[in-house]
């Protein structure tokens, strides 16, 4: 359940704190924050994962590395001394944080199909993660259908494209 409580006032007591997690630790965060009855929103999508040659499905965070939770300053504390967080990221904002994690939530409600990766933008770097393409790099050329892109590889001062699953990639910093 969102905070209803951000209507006009946010209460000085009970607020949104945007918890960065550690490598891989969300869920596992999410799990001991519950636990200790705190309130947390971790929105997971379905997302298909490349193990070699055999695909699986996995409920992945939709923000990989963050944790939103509902509560007072103390709970992000508690959070920390979990030992799963590297920041504990002020919110200015908390109506509009609230309004769209509602957003996020009616989306995922409502079973849309969200893409996990919009950072992946064209003319970004990006490197391949998974699968027999493990390494190449290059730049993102264009979205041709919501789940594939068109990498260009640079190679002898030329191009060429491929077609590759999104959710293989990662963008180079």
């Amino acid at each position: 359940m969102l905070a209803e409580a951000c209507d006009t006032e946010t209460s000085l007591l009970d607020r949104w704190h945007v918890l960065r997690t550690r490598s891989r630790q969300e869920k596992a965060l999410g799990s001991t924050l519950t636990s200790a009855g705190y309130e947390i929103f971790l929105p997971l999508i379905n997302q298909v994962r490349i193990y070699g040659h055999r695909k699986r499905k996995t409920d992945s965070p939709l923000f990989p590395g963050y944790v939103f939770l509902w509560g007072p300053l103390e709970a992000a504390y508690f959070a920390m001394e979990s030992g799963r967080i590297a920041q504990i990221i002020r919110v200015a904002d908390q109506q509009r944080l609230d309004h769209e994690l509602k957003q996020i939530r009616l989306a995922l409600a409502g079973d849309a199909q969200l893409d996990p990766y919009p950072y992946l933008r064209v003319g970004h770097r990006v490197r391949v993660t998974q699968g027999p393409f493990r390494g190449i790099e290059g730049i993102v050329d264009e979205r041709r259908s919501p789940d594939r892109l068109i990498l260009v590889i640079d190679a002898l001062g030329r191009a060429t494209c491929m077609e590759i699953d999104a959710s293989i990639l990662a963008p180079i910093d």
